[in-house]
């Protein structure tokens, strides 16, 4: 519909056009008949009079004054009247004109998903510093707010859903969004810490696993476990992945041992030390 109209306005644009053009050759020439009887005399200028009068009903008897003053009232008149037709022609052109650039720019904002994409924190609140994408690409722009994604409708993804991803610290979120025949998208992304586990092995100084050792995670003892013959443990890291984690470590044969791992990734080695003999 709106390419429909756009064509119209651009045809009915183009006829005013050829009309101003066609309007403005009359009224040259006109006035370079005024300037052509204005410049000349005697024999040449009934001539050209005659020229400015053709098909025009005179009396006969009038004398070459009185031509020469209805050819040059006639030739004001007529400049006149192509002097109007040029300047409403001209506005006639225009119009259509805008009419076409206002058509093309809402067919190109109707061509556009806006996502617009709010960050909540842990608190619930938005928050302004999280790092934003999405599994279609390109950088969203920064909105009061949030953020916004203008997905042109030839790019949008050919899956059923569009996701997006927020990062802030150790917080990640993410919310799929599914890109029908609304082409204005709002979505929320709630930050959680994803908790990964942690795991690792239990030695004495001289490198031998150590079973029964009561391990925890420095603020969770009620989730303790207990190393197994190999000295092996897991359990919950209650952190992101790569975030340090405390971890405390207890057997009746050696001292207390707390020590520092990130969670996830690589296994942790604590190495359980005896207590000095009285």
């Amino acid at each position: 519909m709106l390419n429909t109209i756009g064509s119209i306005g651009s045809l009915v644009g183009l006829l005013f056009a050829i009309v101003v053009a066609f309007a403005s050759f009359r009224r040259r020439r006109l006035l370079n008949q005024g300037r052509l009887i204005e410049g000349s005399t005697g024999a040449e200028r009934s001539r050209y009079v005659d020229e400015v009068l053709f098909q025009v009903a005179t009396d006969p008897g009038l004398t070459k004054q009185q031509r020469y003053n209805i050819a040059m009232d006639l030739i004001a008149r007529r400049g006149a009247k192509f002097r109007w037709i040029i300047g409403a022609s001209v506005v006639m052109a225009i119009l259509p004109l805008l009419v076409v650039v206002y058509t093309y720019k809402l067919a190109s904002q109707e061509d556009l998903y806006r996502v617009r994409v709010t960050v909540l924190g842990t608190s619930g609140v938005p928050v302004e510093d999280a790092k934003v994408w999405s599994s279609f690409g390109g950088e969203p722009k920064q909105v009061a707010g949030g953020w916004q994604f203008d997905i042109p409708d030839s790019s949008k993804p050919t899956g059923p859903n569009l996701r997006i991803f927020a990062e802030r610290g150790f917080l990640t979120g993410s919310v799929a969004v599914a890109l029908g025949d609304d082409r204005n998208v709002t979505a929320e992304i709630q930050l959680t810490k994803p908790l990964a586990s942690i795991r690792g092995t239990v030695i004495d100084p001289s490198g031998a696993t150590v079973a029964g050792a009561l391990v925890s995670v420095s603020g969770y003892g009620d989730e303790a476990v207990t190393t197994q013959e190999d000295g092996s443990f897991a359990l919950p890291a209650h952190a992101s992945p790569g975030e340090d984690v405390r971890l405390h470590v207890e057997h009746s044969d050696f001292l207390p041992t707390d020590q520092y791992h990130p969670a996830g990734g690589t296994p942790a080695t604590i190495v359980l030390r005896r207590p000095e003999p009285p």
